[in-house]
């Protein structure tokens, strides 16, 4: 079937005339202006570009149906073949006068097995649904309204009202898309950036099987009524065009025609043989034994061409063959040739006739014994290991770096200086008590800097003198905690093993961030649990908002490892303070 497109006015009395100038042509007609419609023959690069985003099988109708054949052989799979492409044509909703699309379904279980057309509309920055469109608008079969949808049956599933109306010849049964849904409500005025003829992708799978024939759309100019813009896509499943013939003069080089096959029975009929026939047929003559494979006689130009495998004597007489009687006078002469296995080679003798032999491999035989050496011929490698081998070292070159006479002479005199040099020594190096060694000789001892000596030093009366470098250590026992008025807050202080308490009292440094009258009270303890308050009561009441104090004035002598700071706020009126304690000691 095939969808014709016409331009025309509405159907109206006043355009009669202008229908009738449309009126639909013959079938000649169609079959010349069919190629007409925008086609697309399936497996070309052509049609792979509008069905991209399809998924399932699409294919040619197994029963020569033309059209394309699209099946889902999996849930989620769905047909997606692009009809009009907005990127170089203007056109609005409101422009559209009818979507369809002509095709039959093999399977029509539900509304979802039948196709649906769907409009998308041009992004516009702001609300859209992809980057590529603002919104759609969809138009379904509807399986359960007034129209009925038979098997395999070619219909024409349309939208907007019949397409007649616009001057479309629709020669399938007429079906309306009756259900429409949208997504994100597009208006009437919205441009259209593609239309695609789709399927439901939740039908079942193996549910949809639908031959689409052909698709499209007719777009009216709602002032004009004239046609703006159309498309009619016919599906090719194959590129041959089917056509009846009926009554045609068939001419052309190499046809067989009535007369040249009563020519050729003629010829079949025995006719007597003649040496000047125009005309023979050609045939194939074979020889072979019963039972054996014939084989067909070959001709050399127009000579039958014959192997002799074996012949009499007087076959060979009058054909000049080599007989034996010819070669038994010791003239005659033959070539022999050996072989490498690919290659034949002749072979060499020597002057006399002797034939030349090239050994690849010589054999080795194991001699055991006493041979004697007029026996054995060239040169006899002989093993040594195991055995003394008298040498000669007279002339034995030496290795690189060898020790030679010269080198020890060398070696001599400059042990001979170092020997005189340092005979004197005996004298300058003394043993003794330190009364009897005022006059001995002084040596100055060096320590080690990082890398720097530096001499050692010592007192007046020589004794070593040494310093030991401390480095200055914090910690914060109590860290900016609120207190209120009569409340307290206080924080415990572990010196640690191995501080010495001789370099200087450990010092407590007290933020008091209100100024108001606070007592700081330390205790101490053996164990860091038990905690002990010192004998002489000792309280150091201040309300300065930073003051520091040693731990002799809060009653801790030294030697104590472990230290708790108690601070209370004894302002009387409810003002509470932010207290912080940080003690500072040399390590």
């Amino acid at each position: 079937m095939s969808i014709r497109r016409y331009l025309s006015k509405p159907l109206t009395e006043a355009s009669n005339n202008a229908l009738l100038a449309a009126r639909e042509p013959t079938t000649s007609q169609r079959l010349e202006s069919q190629r007409g419609f925008n086609q697309y023959l399936l497996g070309t690069t052509k049609a792979n570009a509008i069905h991209v985003n399809t998924t399932g099988t699409l294919s040619i109708d197994s029963e020569a149906r033309e059209g394309w054949l699209y099946k889902n052989p999996v849930l989620g799979n769905a047909l997606d073949i692009l009809i009009f492409n907005g990127t170089n044509e203007t056109l609005a909703i409101k422009d559209i006068k009818t979507l369809f699309v002509e095709c039959s379904c093999d399977k029509i279980n539900s509304s979802k097995s039948a196709p649906q057309i769907t409009i998308y509309t041009k992004p516009t920055g702001s609300g859209d649904l992809d980057p590529t469109y603002h919104a759609t608008l969809t138009y379904k079969f509807n399986a359960s309204g007034g129209y009925k949808l038979g098997e395999s049956e070619e219909v024409n599933f349309c939208s907007h009202g019949s397409p007649v109306e616009y001057g479309m010849d629709l020669s399938s049964r007429y079906i309306e898309l009756e259900t429409t849904s949208s997504n994100n409500a597009p208006t009437s005025s919205e441009e259209i950036a593609f239309i695609r003829l789709e399927t439901d992708n939740t039908c079942p799978a193996n549910e949809c099987e639908i031959r689409i024939i052909s698709a499209g759309f007719e777009a009216i100019d709602s002032n004009t009524k004239q046609s703006q813009t159309s498309r009619r896509i016919k599906f090719l499943g194959t590129d041959i065009q089917k056509v009846d013939i009926e009554d045609a003069t068939i001419s052309g080089t190499g046809l067989a025609t009535e007369p040249k096959q009563d020519d050729m029975i003629s010829l079949l009929q025995g006719q007597t043989p003649a040496a000047n026939r125009p005309k023979v047929i050609p045939v194939s003559l074979c020889v072979g034994n019963s039972g054996s494979q014939h084989s067909s006689l070959r001709a050399v130009g127009g000579d039958l061409s014959v192997y002799i495998d074996d012949c009499n004597p007087d076959v060979a007489v009058n054909s000049g063959l080599a007989r034996s009687l010819y070669q038994t006078d010791g003239s005659q002469k033959s070539q022999a040739m050996g072989t490498d296995g690919a290659s034949q080679f002749q072979l060499k003798t020597d002057s006399d006739g002797h034939l030349q032999v090239e050994v690849l491999t010589a054999p080795t035989t194991t001699v055991s014994g006493t041979v004697a050496v007029s026996s054995v011929s060239g040169t006899v490698t002989v093993d040594g290991s195991g055995f003394t081998q008298p040498i000669s070292a007279s002339s034995l070159p030496l290795p690189t770096g060898a020790s030679t006479s010269a080198n020890q002479a060398t070696a001599n005199a400059s042990l001979s200086t170092i020997s005189g040099d340092t005979t004197s020594l005996d004298t300058k190096i003394t043993s003794g008590s330190d009364s009897t060694l005022s006059s001995a000789v002084q040596v100055l001892s060096y320590g080690n800097n990082s890398g720097t000596l530096r001499p050692l030093k010592v007192g007046s009366n020589g004794e070593l003198t040494t310093e030991i470098d401390h480095s200055w250590t914090t910690s914060t026992i109590i860290s900016l905690q609120a207190v209120a008025d009569s409340a307290s807050v206080q924080g415990d202080f572990d010196l640690g093993q191995g501080i010495s308490h001789e370099l200087t009292p450990i010092k407590f440094f007290v933020t008091n961030s209100a100024s108001v009258d606070v007592a700081v009270v330390l205790q101490t303890s053996p164990d860091n649990t038990n905690w002990y308050d010192d004998a002489s009561g000792a309280e150091i009441a201040v309300s300065s908002s930073a003051f520091s104090f040693t731990q002799e004035d809060g009653g801790a002598g030294d030697g104590h490892r472990y230290i708790r700071c108690i601070v209370q706020n004894n302002d009387g009126g409810a003002t509470s303070t932010n207290v912080q304690v940080i003690v500072g000691y040399y390590a």
